[in-house]
């Protein structure tokens, strides 16, 4: 143990050496072999017309560095898990921090796997020390990979780790109403038989519906979060405006819930198209999106819903699809 406390401080320096380093991966990566240049598979396999909507080739070359940096700061905090990581923390957006304490309603506050998303669930407990936060996440037994955020996750006093299973969906409800705060990733799901489609960069999406399902339940806002590393060392946190479910109709609750996930992935959307690098799933595009069929045969139909408005009053959730 004591050999292991005198290693701590090289393993830190280390990694901070590496999380500078990292920035030139974006100038060495051409001069890789090809099957290690993932900016160039991405590239090749991001369908064309995703391509078009994203800030051109340039981010492509800065995806290692981004998931590198996200990960060496994951284990750079693993180090000093009591530490106050605050002063490498900038968070700014529609809301703040006191903002969000201040509130008299339950709150879900969720992140897609974007940038530094584990560090960024530490650095929310430790802005908001006085609230319990309860994250939700994969059982270690079905999902090894979850293993490794573990540790950090319950290092911190106010957090609560939920199982996505019924038992813990039971205590994510119990959760709201007694006014802590719930923290979803809405772009990850367990049953493919449990999920929907929503518009994200001009696809259809599989997603859960759970996030809605919970917000509209408990009268819950949602306040979608983006963590990603900072240039030097630490982390940007971005709090998105927050989404009502009052705000939101459709003809039942199932429709209810569907102009919900519309509205939140309206926000991971822009997040995705702003800072493309961050998302983790670009690999996973093919299985977890599919094409919107018919691109002619939607314009046809905009143009006929344009021309009949009270069909949008009888059928609110066409403007989501449409």
């Amino acid at each position: 143990m004591k050999n292991f406390r005198m290693l701590v401080p090289l393993q830190a320096a280390a990694l901070r050496v590496a999380y500078r380093a990292a920035n030139m991966l974006p100038y060495m990566e051409p001069m890789f072999p090809e099957k290690w240049q993932l900016g160039k598979f991405l590239q090749n396999n991001i369908p064309a017309p995703v391509q078009d909507l994203l800030p051109g080739q340039s981010w492509l070359r800065q995806v290692q560095r981004a998931r590198l940096q996200s990960d060496l700061l994951r284990r750079y905090a693993g180090l000093f898990p009591q530490r106050d990581w605050r002063p490498l923390i900038q968070t700014s957006g529609a809301v703040s921090w006191d903002w969000i304490r201040e509130q008299q309603r339950p709150i879900i506050i969720v992140t897609p796997h974007f940038g530094s998303f584990a560090f960024g669930s530490l650095a929310l407990a430790q802005s908001l020390p006085d609230k319990i936060i309860n994250v939700f996440y994969d059982d270690p037994a079905n999902n090894a990979a979850n293993a490794v955020f573990f540790d950090l996750l319950n290092s911190q006093p106010n957090i609560e780790v939920l199982y996505n299973n019924p038992r813990g969906l039971a205590k994510a409800v119990r959760a709201l109403k007694q006014g802590q705060i719930l923290t979803m990733f809405p772009d990850v799901y367990q049953d493919i038989r449990q999920t929907g489609f929503v518009p994200f960069l001009d696809r259809y999406l599989r997603v859960m519906p759970g996030t809605a399902y919970l917000a509209r339940k408990n009268q819950a806002m949602i306040i979608p979060a983006y963590s990603w590393p900072s240039d030097k060392f630490g982390a940007h946190i971005w709090l998105d405006a927050p989404l009502l479910p009052e705000d939101f109709s459709g003809s039942d609750e199932r429709q209810h819930e569907f102009a919900i996930m519309c509205a939140l992935f309206r926000s991971v959307s822009a997040r995705v198209q702003a800072q493309p690098e961050y998302w983790h799933y670009w690999e996973r595009l093919a299985q977890i999106t599919q094409d919107i069929p018919g691109q002619g045969l939607t314009e046809k139909m905009r143009d006929r819903v344009r021309r009949v408005p009270g069909l949008l009053q009888q059928f609110p959730e066409l403007q989501q699809i449409l």
